[in-house]
């Protein structure tokens, strides 16, 4: 009795840590040899409601214990079909001898590939677990399902639906999921895993082949006292190369140095980096024993929550080397492309033309739920990207912006601010930020009833503000949203009501007719020409479209100032300037 006692008590503890939010149940019905299992499988079968089962999905142990077992764990899903060949392809080239791949799966049907390989290669360990038996959730965040996702602009627009992006850190905010995360397909497959050491491939990186052999030697290095292999040690890469096939871009990504990119983003590059450096899972090795004191937190986050792993063990990080099977990714790369053009000729032929997201081409809505063109005029403090600075007056904003009576391939971000005044068409109502729901990009604004209690001020938080106050309690407004004082009343913000409307600035959008059509790419060539459509004009692109007008500035409808150039007198764009541009061609030119 006192042994299952204890038993039960690391079974809570282990949960509490997977999601700090959760509530332990005081019961849950379990096999009776459940306290033969390890308590985090036991957690597992209870979280998926028994369809992660120990005695069916954890293979047998092997005949003895091998300490340099690798075991390669990796979680996809449906639309992540395409990169199977090259997870496989990754680990078939390790040098390393003693290793297995541990796939786990959900979806709606099983990879014929990695069902296959499992057939023919001993080392493979697939799962596969279908999504019609997981919890159900918003349709339009899942990667689980096979079906298009542009299908998210026929869905209706959820006025309770937000997002918030939490000041420097915008991979704070979980979001809804339905079906499993990635965190908690990532403690499947540990579970399963029958290594000692434990190392992730994600779909659609590249693995050198020594980097399994690398990465051990590293984790060995590490100064721990006894059987590394049993010891509580994890390490991260701190050095990876990025490639973009369709716009030829190689770059190196050292965690170790300041990035300048954070720098055009508002953020300090130090402290920036320092928060990044443990957020990327992919490059993750760890022991068995690590993972069995912190699972991976069950949460799903506009970027990712690997971090809480590596910060909750707080290890340093090796370093880095490189990889290649640059066919495969081609082969990915075209068969992703291939599959867009097939979503995009579908949608178009059934609902007719659609507006797309100018920076990833993601659908955001139906151009028949248009309504028509609006002109926005507003004040804001300017940020500009260059010189790291921020003005302390206010200045005046104009953004054309077209009227769209639901995009479901937008989502509101951050609490409700009032509207500017002198527009009539708002007249009642409140705004929030519109965001891409493909890549975060701020499309323009989301208009929803207002009369609603102020919301506390802080980032993320989501009560209400105390009467007369800008936040809800003194240590939200010093240490952050996830900080709450005894004063704190926690009364919840009132869940927005529809319908509601959206603003989304014209040069962020582009139309799509159908497939075969000229997609902009970043390119040195510049985009001006005389044409017929242009000549003797100065209000359409070369194309004939007309031009629309914005303002550049953070916080303001995305257009950060280093995305613009003027393809006239090629000059980089600066904070609060105005601009005329074309999202359908990529085409901007200033007022000069």
């Amino acid at each position: 009795a006192e042994a299952t006692r204890e038993w039960l008590s690391r079974a809570r503890l282990w949960m509490q840590r997977l999601d700090p939010k959760a509530t332990v149940p005081p019961t849950a019905r379990l096999p009776a040899n459940a306290v033969n299992w390890e308590p985090a499988a036991a957690v597992l079968f209870v979280l998926t409601h028994g369809h992660f089962d120990p005695r069916r999905d954890v293979p047998p142990p092997l005949p003895q214990r091998q300490t340099d077992l690798i075991s390669v764990c990796c979680a996809t899903s449906d639309r992540r079909r395409t990169f199977h060949p090259l997870i496989y392809e990754n680990f078939r080239r390790q040098t390393h001898e003693l290793r297995e791949l541990v796939v786990v799966h959900t979806g709606e049907m099983p990879s014929n590939f990695f069902t296959e390989k499992a057939r023919t290669d001993p080392r493979v360990v697939y799962r596969f677990f279908p999504i019609t038996r997981e919890a159900p959730g918003s349709p339009r965040l899942t990667d689980e399902k096979m079906g298009s996702p542009w299908d998210a602009v026929l869905v209706d627009d959820d006025p309770a639906e937000l997002t918030y992006w939490e000041h420097g850190d915008p991979w704070a905010w979980e979001i809804v999921r339905e079906g499993w995360t990635r965190g908690l397909k990532r403690n499947v497959a540990c579970c399963i895993a029958r290594g000692s050491v434990i190392a992730h491939f994600d779909d659609g990186c590249l693995y050198a082949p020594a980097y399994l052999s690398r990465m051990l030697a590293e984790l060995r290095s590490s100064p721990v006292t006894g059987d590394a292999s049993l010891s509580i040690t994890a390490g991260v890469l701190t050095k990876w190369y990025t490639v973009g096939i369709a716009d030829l871009d190689f770059r190196l990504v050292d965690m170790k140095r300041p990035e300048p990119l954070w720098e055009q983003y508002g953020q300090d590059p130090r402290r920036g980096q320092e928060k990044d450096q443990y957020n990327h899972g992919f490059v993750y090795m760890y022991t068995r024993a690590a993972w069995e004191q912190q699972p991976f937190p069950d949460t799903e986050t506009v970027g990712t929550k690997d971090s809480d792993f590596m910060k909750a063990l707080r290890y340093p990080a090796p370093q880095a080397f490189g990889g290649d099977c640059i066919r495969l990714v081609r082969e990915a790369a075209s068969d992703l492309h291939t599959r867009r053009e097939r979503y995009l000729a579908d949608l178009v032929q059934e609902h007719g033309f659609v507006h797309t997201c100018a920076y990833c081409n993601f659908a955001v809505a139906l151009t028949r739920h248009v309504a028509q063109p609006r002109d926005i005029a507003t004040s804001m403090q300017v940020v500009d990207g260059y010189d790291m600075t921020k003005t302390f007056a206010k200045h005046s904003m104009k953004f054309e912006v077209c009227e769209v009576l639901k995009a479901g391939g937008a989502v509101a971000e951050g609490h409700w601010a009032p509207v500017p005044a002198g527009h009539g068409w708002l007249s009642g109502l409140v705004q929030r930020m519109a965001l891409c729901r493909n890549c975060g990009f701020q499309l323009g604004w989301r208009f929803e009833q207002g009369g609603a209690a102020k919301e506390c001020s802080s980032p993320c938080c989501v009560y209400q503000a105390r009467t007369g106050r800008d936040y809800c309690c003194s240590a939200c407004r010093t240490r952050g949203p996830h900080n709450h004082d005894a004063d704190c009343l926690k009364q919840a913000a009132k869940v927005p009501e529809g319908p509601v409307r959206w603003g989304l600035v014209w040069r962020h959008l582009r139309e799509r007719r159908g497939t075969g059509e000229r997609v902009p790419v970043e390119s040195e060539v510049r985009r001006h020409k005389e044409t017929n459509q242009n000549f003797r004009k100065n209000d359409v692109c070369p194309q004939g479209h007309k031009l629309r007008c914005f303002c550049t500035g953070q916080g303001n409808g995305g257009a950060l100032p280093f995305y613009y150039i003027c393809d006239i007198c090629d000059r980089t764009a600066r904070g609060s300037q105005h601009l005329w541009g074309c999202g359908t061609c990529d085409y901007d030119v200033c007022d000069s």
